[in-house]
C-alpha cells in the first residue's frame, strides 16, 4: 500500500472517530433533555432513518412521557425548539403516540430508532422489622 492508501485509511479512521464522538455527545444532550422534561422514550422515525434524507429534511420524534408529565401545547413547541438545536437547526416534529393518526401509529411506534429510555429504578424501603 502507497503512502496516500495510508494517509487516507488514517483519515477514515480519524473520521469514524469524529461521527463516534458526535453521537455520543448527541446521545448524552438528548439524555439530559429527557430527564429535564420527564420523557419516558424517545426515538427517531421517518426520512431521517432513510437514504433520502437531506440538508433540508425534517426529523420526526415520537416521544412518551412519564405518567406524572402533561405536555401542553406550548411545553411541546418549547422541546420541538430545543430539540431543533440539538439536531443542528433542522425542524423537529415531536409527537406523543395518542397524537398520531390511529391509521400509522402503531407502525410509526414499531419502525422508530429508539433514542433514549429511561432506566426503570426501583427502590426497596429500608426493613424495620414487623412491629
Amino acid at each position: 500500500m502507497d503512502d496516500q492508501g495510508i494517509k487516507n485509511r488514517e483519515s477514515e479512521s480519524n473520521g469514524d472517530r469524529t461521527m463516534d464522538a458526535k453521537r455520543s455527545v448527541l446521545r448524552e444532550r438528548l439524555e439530559m433533555f429527557c430527564r429535564k422534561n420527564r420523557i419516558r422514550r424517545l426515538g427517531i422515525f421517518g426520512s431521517a432513518l432513510r437514504e433520502d434524507f437531506g440538508p433540508d429534511s425534517d426529523v420526526n420524534v415520537p416521544v412518551e412521557f412519564r405518567a406524572d408529565r402533561i405536555a401542553g401545547v406550548l411545553g411541546m413547541a418549547r422541546m420541538e425548539r430545543e430539540l431543533s438545536l440539538l439536531f443542528g437547526g433542522r425542524k423537529v416534529n415531536l409527537r406523543a403516540p395518542e397524537d398520531l393518526s390511529r391509521y400509522f401509529r402503531q407502525s410509526v411506534i414499531e419502525e422508530a430508532e429508539v433514542q433514549y429510555v429511561e432506566e426503570w429504578r426501583y427502590t426497596l424501603a429500608p426493613y424495620t422489622g414487623c412491629g
